[in-house]
């Protein structure tokens, strides 16, 4: 029985969240709400329907259990036995590199993960959308909130993803665009049109502020990875987590949205 202290954001806590699972069968999950301007503002249990219990603060967890061992992290957590750190491999097809140990490993508590309802309903009706040549676009542009725009989403340059799109290799192809941000969207679905394919939203792109926004963000989680090549951006953790959700087989391109960037 072991903490986990899940810290960051939908996916940075999921990445700390399935590196406990690897070490126990019972995790005690800290996972807080509303703690920043910048982070995740719903509950675990708005997600997932998993038998874990959660605690909306470390003292909380720590009350109960003062003697368990905590883990805290918003990354992967590379276990002693681990032959890599799978964190921030920024490079094409970077999967390939992975152990089949680590990453079966990693695969089997992805997949213990179980959303709820809403959620699976919605992902088995939408992937009858794709076929073997839809691709997913998985772009972050760093946007989605005031001090990422400050810092990092200064540096998106969305001509590096229409540079890709109108790569005349992807002529015959539609494109599943997952986006942190609405106007940035906006933008290549008025360039593409019918060429692209998207899940309609009950907030907006990029909601990090009501559960239904967050919630229809897993669903774009569970739906990136579900085609054969995804596209996404450099230096982000939601693109590598829809590569995982979608069982680790999608090949993998890098773009370097954000140039300039330096990741931390």
């Amino acid at each position: 029985m072991i903490i986990c202290e899940a810290i960051g954001g939908l996916n940075n806590r999921i990445r700390c969240l399935v590196s406990t699972m690897r070490m126990s069968d019972e995790v005690k999950l800290v996972w807080t709400v509303k703690e920043t301007n910048v982070w995740l503002w719903c509950g675990f249990e708005d997600l997932f329907e998993n038998n874990i219990e959660v605690f909306r603060s470390k003292v909380d967890c720590l009350r109960k259990y003062p003697k368990l061992p905590v883990y805290s992290s918003f990354e992967f957590i590379k276990l002693p036995n681990d032959s890599m750190n799978i964190n921030h491999l920024d490079y094409d097809n970077w999967g390939n590199d992975i152990p089949n140990n680590i990453k079966e490993s990693v695969l089997t508590q992805v997949n213990n993960l179980r959303p709820i309802k809403y959620i699976r309903d919605f992902v088995k009706e939408y992937e009858s959308n794709f076929d073997d040549d839809t691709i997913t676009f998985s772009i972050r542009t760093w946007k989605d909130a005031e001090r990422n725009i400050s810092s990092n989403g200064r540096f998106f340059d969305i001509n590096k993803v229409f540079g890709e799109m109108d790569k005349s290799k992807y002529a015959q192809s539609r494109f599943f665009v997952t986006c942190d941000h609405q106007d940035t969207f906006d933008e290549i679905l008025d360039r593409y049109g019918d060429k692209i394919i998207y899940t309609p939203k009950r907030t907006f792109f990029g909601d990090y502020k009501t559960v239904e926004g967050i919630q229809d963000s897993v669903v774009d989680l569970l739906l990136g990875g579900k085609n054969k090549l995804i596209i996404n951006s450099k230096h982000s953790s939601y693109c590598d987590m829809q590569w995982w959700f979608g069982g680790a087989k999608a090949d993998i391109k890098i773009i370097d949205t954000n140039p300039g960037m330096r990741y931390a």
